[in-house]
């Protein structure tokens, strides 16, 4: 496989993995969060579980992969860069994917469709944001190795 097929796979699989793993926290959650009044510390703890835990297994997960291809700075660089970035791109695919569904709710004609078009919709477009940055990245560090 061409190095920068392997790239965007590797990238793409590790946004769709912190997006399955990000809404199996949020489904999981969902009694604890219906409670009345959870306490702070429980609250703070949950919430940065839910932004780094999903970000770090798929930074993980795509250090491992781009190490067969790039060399382990390249890897490591864009693996960081992913785990930044990959919150604040669910931020932006949060509110999006209500677009999204709502056209696939209207095209499919039942609420079912919504739903599988809001959750394909925080896939797609965090696909394609952390798609962006990681190139960004990966162009920097092969264009001046030595930084």
């Amino acid at each position: 496989m061409r190095p920068t097929i392997h790239f965007f796979a590797a990238v793409v699989t590790a946004s769709l993995i912190t997006t399955a793993i990000y809404m199996g926290l949020i489904g999981a959650s969902l009694p604890f969060l219906q409670k009345p009044d959870p306490s702070r510390v429980t609250t703070t703890i949950f919430l940065a579980l839910v932004l780094i835990f999903p970000a770090g297994v798929a930074a993980w997960w795509l250090f491992k992969k781009l190490r067969a291809t790039y060399p382990t700075r390249t890897a490591r660089r864009t693996a960081i860069a992913y785990i930044l970035f990959a919150p604040v791109s669910l931020a932006v695919a949060n509110p999006l994917s209500a677009i999204i569904g709502a056209y696939s709710e209207g095209i499919g004609r039942h609420a079912y469709w919504g739903l599988l078009g809001a959750v394909a919709g925080v896939a797609i477009v965090s696909a394609i944001l952390t798609c962006t940055i990681c190139a960004f990245i990966c162009w920097i560090n092969n264009r001046y190795p030595a930084a």
